[in-house]
């Protein structure tokens, strides 16, 4: 496969994938970090190790067809439409970094209406890019139930 063609096709599973476990908000407290272990990418990382690459300190890795943090959060905010700003937040920042996705939630597994738009997502998804199909749909929600919760106790103890 052409590397072009790879590196496309983690770009777009990426952005599907993050587009398919948030939803957007009107505004108010609704935030989601770019950094730190409660993130999309973390969350991508979690599910699908194959598309994304490893982070080790002082380690950089030319893993073609392969997505780094950096490159999925300037994509999310890119052609993504994912808004970003700075918080001054306490707390937040050793955890979250200071930077943050904004007017964007988590789809929550334990709520019934997220859950069926998580169920939808998942099934596009396996769909759209057969690789997602690894990932059985309980070990899918179970994972994005673990980063929801640790986000939610995140957020909550900087309110």
């Amino acid at each position: 496969m052409n590397q072009d063609l790879r590196i496309e096709k983690t770009r777009n599973l990426a952005l599907a994938f993050a587009k398919s476990v948030t939803t957007m908000t009107a505004g108010g407290n609704s935030w989601i970090a770019r950094k730190g272990e409660a993130t999309l990418f973390r969350a991508l990382q979690q599910i699908l190790p194959e598309v994304t690459k490893p982070e080790r300190e002082g380690h950089r890795s030319r893993s073609i067809g392969k997505i780094s943090q950096a490159e999925f959060n300037k994509l999310l905010q890119t052609p993504g439409g994912f808004h970003h700003a700075r918080t001054r937040k306490k707390g937040l920042g050793s955890a979250a970094g200071n930077w943050i996705f904004c007017n964007r939630r988590w789809l929550s597994p334990a709520d019934p209406a997220d859950r069926a738009r998580l169920e939808r997502g998942y099934d596009a998804l396996c769909a759209a890019i057969p690789a997602f199909a690894s990932c059985p749909r309980p070990a899918f929600l179970a994972r994005l139930e673990e980063v929801v919760a640790r986000w939610n106790n995140i957020a909550c103890q900087c309110s």
